[in-house]
């Protein structure tokens, strides 16, 4: 950074040499791409006292001192956008960890899974299915097995077949349970507990569920209007969820 230059050089500074760089620093942006006569007239001094304070501050001259602003200038562009993207994922990833903390929920899944005899699982979507298969992996390493309706057909027909005591995750983005509602109606007859994992808005399918668990994930406008969203957040719930089970199963067993 050119602040830094200049404290480390501070003490080979004039007075005309502090102003001149405390114009520079700013209007850095503006005075990146200037030469040294435009630099030196802006400053009311000469090209000779421009030239002599850039080897003060370690240049070779001011060719290689403006190219240095350039790059500080792309740097500084660079590090507002990453900064602005890190914010929005921050912001939805705190609000997840935050809703999974304040949630009730979650043990009472965690004891859900440990007492079912059958877990199926369903996503409406691809990005979803990949979830499924996460979480399916995941409770594998604890020898609770978990099975995948792949399609909608195979969850209507693998339903029908659930009782009591067995427990259905569907795993939707928006929640939209639009054709869902004949098989979801079933599972109810049977008494089969429902968990949605949905985007954390108001939706159908979570007004049906027994237990639902949200995440937040902003949309991202695409070219051609595409709307893209991330799952990430979707993984953190399952694996917050696959840890209270762990930790439930833990504590269980050993009593």
């Amino acid at each position: 950074m050119l602040t830094e230059l200049i404290n480390k050089y501070y003490e080979r500074l004039n007075e005309t040499d502090i102003y001149i760089l405390e114009r520079i620093v700013s209007n850095e942006s503006k005075l990146s791409n200037i030469g040294i006569e435009e630099l030196a007239k802006l400053c009311n001094t000469s090209k000779s006292t421009i030239m002599r304070l850039t080897k003060k501050i370690g240049f070779s001259g001011y060719s290689e001192f403006k190219n240095y602003l350039k790059w500080e200038n792309k740097n500084n562009a660079n590090s507002d956008i990453n900064s602005e993207l890190f914010s929005i994922m921050n912001t939805d990833f705190q609000a997840t960890m935050k809703l999974l903390e304040d949630s009730l929920s979650i043990q009472e899944v965690a004891k859900k899974i440990y007492d079912s005899n059958m877990i199926l699982l369903y996503s409406t979507g691809v990005g979803q299915k990949y979830c499924a298969s996460e979480m399916q992996r995941l409770f594998m390493q604890l020898n609770k097995h978990m099975y995948r309706a792949d399609g909608y057909e195979e969850f209507s027909l693998s339903s029908k077949n659930l009782k009591e005591n067995d427990l259905v995750f569907i795993f939707s983005l928006s929640g939209d349970a639009k054709g869902l509602e004949d098989v979801l109606h079933i599972l109810k007859l049977n008494k089969v507990t429902i968990v949605s994992i949905t985007n954390m808005q108001q939706n159908k399918l979570s007004i049906l569920a027994d237990y639902r668990l949200y995440m937040f994930s902003s949309p991202l406008e695409l070219e051609q209007k595409l709307i893209h969203n991330s799952f990430s957040n979707a993984y953190v719930v399952i694996e917050y969820l696959f840890r209270a089970y762990f930790k439930y199963k833990t504590e269980v067993e050993n009593v």
